[in-house]
């Protein structure tokens, strides 16, 4: 495994009525995402070589996001953040690539019954959360399917409504490559 850290900058109210993704000062691309009361800016992508009980977000890091943000967002430093988030991805280890060049996408390995998940993105949290529900359940020889991709989390709207049943045939689609 190669963990990278990522940090995310949280401010009260919505600065956009969209999610906004935009080029950062060295080139990556960044989002901002409305999320009910707040906005969030992120992400940062580095090499973590600490330990994972004691991440800290660097002051370095946190302008680094908020002078990318300025490109789009003149007035960005105007709104006071509330609260800044960290977290470590677990990438799959890759020697002398760029650690935003390394893959998101997850791997699910049984290691004499030790189900180990390397990999994945929030963004596909309920995918994966989806496959490894139906890979256990089959090891243990229990036919039901995790229903994740067709149950709206709480507070969303119903899903038959957005996506008209193509949702699930997305989500076969997927499981299947």
């Amino acid at each position: 495994m190669r963990p990278t850290k990522g940090i995310h900058i949280v401010f009260p109210g919505k600065i956009l009525n969209s999610v906004i993704s935009f080029q950062a000062i060295d080139g990556r691309y960044l989002l901002f995402v409305p999320l009910e009361d707040r906005t969030i800016l992120g992400t940062t992508d580095d090499d973590f070589f600490g330990d994972p009980d004691d991440v800290e977000i660097l002051r370095d890091e946190v302008e680094y996001l908020l002078h990318s943000a300025e490109k789009f967002i003149k007035n960005i430093r105007s709104f006071k953040p509330y609260s800044t988030k960290v977290g470590l991805r677990p990438t799959p280890y890759v020697y002398g690539v760029n650690e935003d060049k390394i893959t998101r996408e997850f791997e699910i390995e049984d290691e004499d019954g030790i189900i180990h998940v390397l990999g994945g993105k929030l963004a596909s949290f309920r995918l994966l959360s989806e496959i490894v529900s139906d890979f256990i359940s089959q090891k243990l020889g229990v036919k039901t399917k995790c229903k994740t991709h067709i149950l709206p989390l709480p507070g969303a709207d119903d899903i038959d409504e957005k996506f008209d049943g193509n949702f699930v045939a997305y989500s076969e689609k997927v499981k299947e490559e």
